[in-house]
Order: structure tokens, then sequence, then C-alpha cells
């Protein structure tokens, strides 16, 4: 299981992550460059993530349901 906290400040990480826990977030991106910079795996459909707010707190779990692979400009 990943821990996901969105935002950069920890204030943007308790918005998104209730967001995320009312279902007004639901989709999330990242670029494919950047993930192998940084040696991290693609999402795959299945995988769990515990989302995390700005205290670091959980606040829900979610499932990878889709995966898409788009230009950065179709986003």
């Amino acid at each position: 299981m990943e821990i996901i906290q969105f935002g950069g400040t920890k204030k943007e990480q308790t918005e998104l992550a209730q967001l995320v826990l009312s279902g007004e977030k639901y989709a999330t991106s990242s670029l494919k460059e950047l993930q192998k910079i940084e040696g991290n795996l693609a999402s795959q459909v299945g995988d769990l993530w515990e989302i995390r707010d700005g205290e670091n707190k959980q606040v829900c779990l979610v499932e990878v349901t889709e995966v898409y692979n788009k230009p950065f400009g179709e986003i």
C-alpha cells in the first residue's frame, strides 16, 4: 500500500485529502519522466493508496480503478 499526501503544504494536504474523502477529487496525474527519475513505479489498476492529511493522519483508503497514459497537453 502506498501512502499519499497530495499538495505541498499541510493546509493543501488536508484540503485535498478531504476532497478525496468527499468524492470531489477522484483523479490525479504524474509525469512519467519524473516517476523514472524518482524511481517510482507507475500506478496499476488494483493499487491501494492510503490518503493522509497535513497532520499525517489517515483520511481514507482508495483503490486505483483506471490508469491512462496521455500526453501532458491533453490532461
